[in-house]
Order: structure tokens, then sequence, then C-alpha cells
């Protein structure tokens, strides 16, 4: 699998290293979507960004620009002895026709 695309919502987890190997597991494990949402960016880029934090603190933050074209999101919750978290994968299916 190709790294990259994925979003990680930090629920529970010893440190982000587990967090991001777990997040990696979830996403490789096909069968474990839960929903798949297609959408479409029309003419111009959108912009996903992390509303929650300071930007002068050091914890990682989601500031994604996605260009025109049809996307998809796979959602999945995960959970272990410790780690829990909900697995975001968005990928891009085309471009604009």
């Amino acid at each position: 699998r190709k790294l990259g695309g994925l979003i990680i919502q930090w629920l529970a987890a010893d440190s982000l290293e587990d967090l991001i190997a777990f997040g990696e597991r979830v996403a490789d494990n096909r069968d474990q979507w839960d929903d798949t949402l297609e959408f479409e960016v029309p003419d111009s880029e959108v912009r996903i960004m992390d509303s929650c934090g300071f930007e002068t603190d050091d914890q990682p933050k989601i500031d994604i620009t996605l260009v025109p074209g049809l996307y998809q999101i796979k959602a999945a919750f995960g959970e272990d002895e410790t780690t829990m978290a909900t697995v975001f994968e968005i990928t891009r299916q085309s471009a604009p026709s």
C-alpha cells in the first residue's frame, strides 16, 4: 500500500508511533471499512484542516488541499489492548469530467 492518504483520529494510544502503526494496520485490512463515501471537488481546490490545537504547539495537524476531481473516503473504527482510533483513507478516483 502506498503511504499517505490516511487521517487517524486519536482516541487512545500510548504514543504517536503506536497510533500510526495501528492506523496503517487498520487501513491494510480492507474488510474493516465501516463507511465509504464518494464526493466531488468540482472546479477549485478544497482545503481540509484540523481546527483543534494551536499553531505553536507541536501536535500533528491536518492541512490537506484537494484538487478538483472525484474522491472516495473510507472510515473504520479500530481498537486493541492499547490503541483506539478512527481511521480515514482518502483517495482520488479521477479528474473532473
